[in-house]
């Protein structure tokens, strides 16, 4: 009958809803951790530009050296 219908429609969407609300929740946890990711790895190249640069001037150093 509809009522039977209308119970089965109604639990469907509420596992539907409920299957959105959890995907919704996981994304939100991997957007978390794209942007930790995309932080440290900031700072990963600011060190790696430091150490660069430093290289650069003890290079420098050495070739005057000679």
């Amino acid at each position: 009958d509809m009522n039977t219908h209308i119970a089965a429609a109604t639990e469907e969407q509420s596992t539907v809803a409920a299957e959105v609300s959890r995907n919704i929740e996981k994304i939100n946890q991997i957007s978390g951790e794209t942007a930790q990711s995309a932080a440290q790895t900031e700072q990963n190249s600011q060190k790696l530009t430091a150490l660069a640069e430093d290289l650069k001037i003890m290079v420098k150093q050495f070739d005057e050296s000679f």
